[in-house]
């Protein structure tokens, strides 16, 4: 008997790590899982790269990343690496407009 439970346990987490593995995403930022309702937010890989060189221009380097500055090719991304590409986005577009004026 205690046979059949521990083979039912073991079924059961291997449906779990199915189901985790099918339904998930990996936000390509961060490189952390999520479930595909986590990592709803999509970028460009234009988008990415120029977040990561700006950041680089500013002293901090990301690690392990690899964009390409002309795909247009969208990716997921979680929601708090979403916020960050955004802010850093209107950043840079603040700089712009201070260096003109």
């Amino acid at each position: 008997m205690p046979i059949q439970i521990t083979l039912e346990e073991t079924e059961e987490e291997g449906k779990k790590t199915l189901d985790q593995l099918t339904c998930s995403v990996y936000c390509k930022l961060c490189g952390l899982i999520f479930k595909k309702d986590d990592a709803s937010k999509t970028l460009t890989y234009k988008l990415l790269w120029e977040l990561i060189q700006h950041l680089k221009k500013r002293g901090i380097f990301l690690k392990g990343i690899v964009v390409s500055n002309n795909s247009t090719r969208a990716c997921r991304v979680c929601d708090l690496c979403y916020m960050l590409a955004v802010s850093e986005h209107e950043l840079i577009e603040a700089e712009q407009k201070f260096a003109r004026a």
